[in-house]
């Protein structure tokens, strides 16, 4: 025994608890996940900011075709985050 063990006894982390062993894979795969949160967020947040515009245009149709634009690049943005989300879980599933 060494002079911390006499002291506080043996110390062992509660379980649930981040090893710090991660595996590369795992790693890479939360951080796909965040980023991935990240953007589906944006475009959410995206969306809502076009349909505020959209109802705040009055009839201008500038503002309402500037809405569109947004609308549909947030759309194509949360399409294309849902298909990676979708596809990085295959990918990890496969080969993680």
């Amino acid at each position: 025994m060494n002079e911390n063990e006499i002291l506080v006894g043996k110390v062992t982390p509660p379980p649930n608890v981040i090893s710090p062993k991660i595996e590369l894979a795992d790693a890479i795969a939360r951080g796909v996940d965040g980023f991935l949160i990240l953007v589906g967020g944006a475009a959410v947040i995206a969306v809502i900011f076009a349909g505020i515009l959209w109802a705040s245009a009055a009839g201008d149709e500038e503002k309402i075709a500037r809405a569109k634009k947004l609308l549909w690049a947030a759309i194509i943005g949360l399409f294309l985050a849902i298909s990676a989300w979708g596809i990085s879980k295959i990918f990890f599933e496969i080969f993680g």
